[in-house]
C-alpha cells in the first residue's frame, strides 16, 4: 500500500500491484471502503495528513555492504565496520513471532530503471550457522545467462530494521565459486 488519494469527495488506497505485468501498471486504486472489506486482518492503520510522530514506530532502513565469509556462498553482513551476526532461526517459521525473527529476501535486476520494486521476484534464503547469509552463487549465475547484473539484498527484523545491501554480479564472480567464494569481486553499497 502506497498512500491514499481523495478523487471528487470518493476516498481511494493507491497500491502497487506485485502482479501487474509492468511496473507502468503496478499502481492500482480501490475505493477505500471495499478495501476495508476486502483486508483480512481488518486491521489498518490510516494517517490523513502529517500527524507529529505518525511515522515513529516505521521501519529503519539502514545502507550495508556484504562480504564474503570464509564458507563458500556465505557472505557477511556489515553496517559500517561493525559486523551484523543474523541470529540462529532467525528466518525460522516460528509463532508467534519474536524479536529475533525476520526475512531475509534478494532482487536481481535486469538493467532497467523503474521507480518502484512491484514487478521484481524476490528470492527468499536463510541465515547460517555462523550468522552470516546464505547466497548460492552457482544457482544465482545460471540464471543470469552471463550477464552482468545487481543483486539487492533485504534483510528485514521484527525490530523495525531493515539492512539494505548491492553487490554487481559479473563473470570473475562465477569463475570463483568452486573456491573460497569471490574475493576479487566489485562491491557496491548503495
Amino acid at each position: 500500500m502506497r498512500g491514499f488519494e481523495t478523487i471528487n469527495g470518493q476516498n481511494y488506497v493507491v497500491v502497487n500491484d506485485s502482479f501487474a505485468p509492468s511496473d507502468a501498471t503496478a499502481t492500482r486504486r480501490y475505493k477505500l471502503d471495499q478495501f476495508e472489506k476486502a483486508w483480512v486482518t481488518s486491521i489498518a492503520y490510516i494517517v490523513h495528513d502529517k500527524e507529529p510522530g505518525a511515522a515513529a514506530g516505521a521501519a529503519k532502513r539502514i545502507m550495508a555492504t556484504l562480504k564474503p565469509a570464509t564458507q563458500t556462498n556465505e557472505y557477511t553482513l556489515f553496517a559500517g565496520e561493525d559486523k551484523i551476526v543474523i541470529p540462529k532461526d532467525f528466518t525460522a517459521n516460528v509463532d508467534p513471532l519474536t524479536t529475533q525473527s525476520g526475512t531475509i529476501a534478494y532482487t536481481i535486476s535486469d538493467g532497467k530503471k523503474s521507480p518502484t520494486t512491484a514487478a521484481r521476484k524476490f528470492y527468499y534464503t536463510h541465515e547460517t550457522s555462523g550468522g552470516n547469509i546464505y547466497l548460492d552463487m552457482k544457482q544465482i549465475a545460471s540464471g543470469l545467462n552471463g550477464r552482468t547484473a545487481t543483486l539487492t539484498l533485504y534483510v528485514m527484523s521484527t525490530e523495525n530494521r531493515t539492512y539494505m545491501a548491492q553487490l554487481k554480479l559479473n563473470e570473475e564472480m562465477f569463475l570463483r565459486t568452486d573456491n573460497l567464494v569471490c574475493s576479487q569481486f566489485a562491491q557496491n553499497p548503495l
